[in-house]
């Protein structure tokens, strides 16, 4: 019942959350920033299926992404990290935000920042630096994000 109401408030339906993306009024940025903030919800289902209708809404929604992955909440920045990782290469305006990801105090946001950063490819070159620093990460999940990253982006270029 929470969740319906959670949706009902944000305008959102069921489906669209399963993966479907919305076709608001006020195109592809409003659309993201109702999905955005499902994130800052503590429903898994529904920021997994947040994560794929803001991915089937493509490259218009990355100004958004980019704003979000300075919001405050950790978990609003991992998985709008995690939608850039689906983006790929289109998510490249990311590069910044993400790079900064890698040094995040949320082991979270580095993994799946560092992930999103490999995915981007040849544009995610300027983060090479930083993702050489997290492979000596302590967890070894967040070393080996790191490690992937940097072979994808020096596959890619």
């Amino acid at each position: 019942m929470h969740r319906l109401l959670v949706l009902t408030l944000l305008g959102l339906s069921a489906v669209a959350l399963a993966g479907a993306p919305v076709k608001g009024k006020g195109g592809a940025a409003k659309d993201a920033a109702k999905y955005i903030q499902v994130f800052r919800e503590k429903d898994l289902d529904a920021m997994d299926g947040a994560i794929a209708s803001l991915a089937a809404l493509g490259p218009a929604v990355v100004p958004e992404l980019v704003k979000a992955l300075g919001d405050p909440l950790p978990m609003v920045r991992s998985q709008v990290a995690a939608v850039a990782t689906k983006l790929g290469p289109a998510a490249k305006a990311c590069v910044p935000a993400l790079t900064k990801g890698v040094t995040d105090a949320d082991a979270d946001v580095r993994w799946n920042s560092a992930n999103a950063l490999g995915a981007i490819g040849k544009a995610s070159a300027p983060a090479l630096s930083a993702l050489e620093t997290m492979t000596k990460d302590p967890l070894p999940p967040l070393a080996d994000a790191a490690r992937d990253a940097i072979a994808k982006i020096k596959a890619a270029q």
